[in-house]
């Protein structure tokens, strides 16, 4: 593996681990979805850098775009509860 491909590897994986220790410090549900969000890009650029575009595509999808959807629309519904 060469010194370029290693760094961007290390680069993704601290970008990871940033986002979420940042989703699980929040006490604002809107902002830890959407460090949520950002971890899950992390990952499927992870998964891209390993040769494994299919997942990739998989992981951004669901992790980037379905998911933080669904939280966003439970979140919503929840505050409507409370009211």
């Amino acid at each position: 593996m060469s010194n370029g491909i290693l760094l961007l590897h290390v680069i993704n994986l601290v970008g990871a681990l940033i986002s979420a220790w940042f989703t699980v410090l929040q006490r604002n549900l809107v902002r830890a979805v959407i460090g949520q969000a950002v971890m899950g890009s992390f990952v499927a650029l992870e998964f891209l850098l390993l040769n494994a575009p299919d997942v990739a595509i998989a992981e951004a999808a669901v992790g980037v775009v379905v998911v933080p959807i669904i939280f966003f629309v439970v979140l919503q519904r929840t505050k409507e509860v409370e009211e």
